[in-house]
């Protein structure tokens, strides 16, 4: 399974990258994103199976993303 992760906070990323073995999970993080735009980048660029995705953001908010 392929996984994109998006949230605003760097430090949350991290966090989510190294709380659990992803590999062993049987899951590819195949990128990470700041913000939705280029969230919505990567999803059309990397088609991934699962996107992680924080809700409230500054611009493009989570919502939005969704919408789109």
């Amino acid at each position: 399974m392929r996984m994109l992760i998006v949230d605003d906070e760097p430090l949350v990323r991290i966090g989510i990258k190294s709380a659990i073995d992803w590999q062993a999970q049987g899951v590819e993080i195949i990128g990470e994103a700041g913000d939705g735009d280029e969230a919505l980048r990567l999803i059309v660029s990397e088609q991934p199976d699962v996107v992680l995705l924080d809700i409230k953001m500054g611009q493009h908010s989570g919502e939005a993303v969704l919408e789109e």
